[in-house]
């Protein structure tokens, strides 16, 4: 099976941090990570510039 473009810059990712020191790395599936709510307030509650980056907004919304 041939690696994916994304797959290959992942991979020389995880090499250039075990080049550069790191003990160990390896990539994650983004849906395997969970995070509580509270994560979402504390940048909602806790950043004056909430809601002011198009960006931002998208991502934490």
């Amino acid at each position: 099976m041939q690696k994916t473009a994304l797959e290959h810059d992942l991979q020389k990712l995880v090499e250039k941090a075990l080049a550069l020191g790191a003990s160990g790395a390896k990539t994650v599936d983004v849906a395997s990570i969970r995070t509580g709510a509270w994560t979402r307030w504390k940048c909602q509650f806790g950043c004056p510039n909430y809601g002011k980056n198009i960006v931002l907004s998208a991502i934490c919304s």
